[in-house]
């Protein structure tokens, strides 16, 4: 679904006569930062105690959503974008 989202709101930037830009940067956003990080914990989880030493990628990957969520703004902030959008 990310992906997804993700490709929707390339495609509405390129064309904007497809949809709404702001609307689906918005979802995207939403949508990607939540599965990055469910995906990171749970590959923490999978691979164990050796998911936050340096030799396995899982603790970048955790580090780098939790960069990215905060970086530009939380998902809260978003959700609350996004239900204005809509409403």
């Amino acid at each position: 679904m990310a992906r997804a989202a993700v490709w929707r709101a390339g495609a509405t930037i390129d064309q904007a006569g497809v949809g709404d830009p702001a609307r689906a940067v918005t979802s995207a956003k939403v949508v990607a930062g939540d599965a990055a990080m469910k995906n990171a914990r749970a590959s923490i989880q999978i691979h164990g105690g050796m998911g936050y030493v340096w030799e396995m990628a899982p603790h970048y990957y955790l580090k780098r959503a939790w960069v990215l969520a905060t970086s530009f703004g939380g998902s809260e902030e978003y959700e609350e974008q996004l239900a204005h959008q809509l409403g």
